[in-house]
């Protein structure tokens, strides 16, 4: 199967941990999903009404002789339905081609402290878009991090446990690696011939930093959305977010397929 570490070489065991990075938003998705099934938030909600910081919030339409953004205000304010299906107007302002990298970059809200920070640094950028009008892949998912721990009055990770990863028992998933487990290391390849460990930035990051929404997961295994389902009777199924996603794109009628019939083959 592979090596979880070059020097030595370790092979891959059935219960080796990885940093599953982006895979963490699934699990921040289920959460928001159990949260509207608790009624406490509904698709059509502003996001301000859950972020109050965000309630001022301008769209970017251009930029003047100096560099400065344009600013118009937003038709409609993004809705929590635009939040979750990342339409909202929000950007990762990394990308070189992206016109708010600039911006985003003098924020740095991926350098938050918490998510209360995070909320903040976002709620001095601009959108990119006019709400609902495009679709880009975003800091939305951190953002319903801290949707989740308003509404729930937990932290992500305590919610993420108490409320996901124990029920399931997915015993070795959770922000951090706890001392008497080991990591498999995570190795990039350089223009040079071999290969060499990440950035320490990248495998280790900051503790509370990384408790976020979108990138933060060590799991020994991904779970298919089937298996979860089919756990029902230890963890509810998010009706709201299967509603949610029933007139969403064709991968993500996928997932609502399974949700509402594990049994169903994909």
């Amino acid at each position: 199967m592979g090596l979880d570490r070059r020097f030595p070489r370790t092979p891959i065991r059935t219960d080796t941990i990885f940093r599953i990075f982006s895979m963490t938003k699934p699990v921040t998705g289920l959460a928001m999903g159990i949260l509207a099934d608790r009624g406490l938030w509904r698709p059509d909600d502003a996001v301000a009404d859950h972020l109050p910081e965000l309630r001022n919030l301008r769209v970017v339409t251009g930029f003047d002789d100096r560099g400065a953004p344009i600013l118009a205000d937003p038709v409609h304010p993004p809705t929590m339905r635009e939040l979750m299906t990342h339409t909202a107007g929000f950007t990762y302002g990394r990308d070189r081609s992206d016109p708010l990298r600039p911006l985003y970059r003098k924020e740095r809200p991926l350098r938050a402290r918490d998510l209360d920070d995070l909320v903040a640094r976002v709620s001095r950028l601009p959108l990119a878009y006019q709400p609902g009008t495009s679709r880009r892949y975003s800091i939305s998912m951190d953002l319903q991090g801290a949707i989740v721990e308003r509404l729930s009055g937990q932290s992500l990770p305590d919610f993420f446990r108490e409320h996901i990863v124990e029920p399931l028992g997915m015993t070795d998933t959770a922000f951090h690696t706890p001392p008497g487990k080991r990591r498999a290391v995570l190795h990039r390849r350089p223009a040079a011939a071999g290969a060499e460990p990440a950035r320490p930035r990248l495998e280790c990051p900051a503790r509370r930093r990384d408790e976020r929404d979108g990138a933060g997961l060590d799991d020994r295994r991904l779970r298919a959305v089937r298996s979860t389902a089919a756990r029902s009777g230890r963890m509810a199924r998010p009706l709201g977010m299967i509603q949610l996603l029933s007139n969403a794109a064709p991968p993500l009628q996928k997932i609502t397929q399974a949700l509402l019939d594990p049994g169903t083959p994909s």
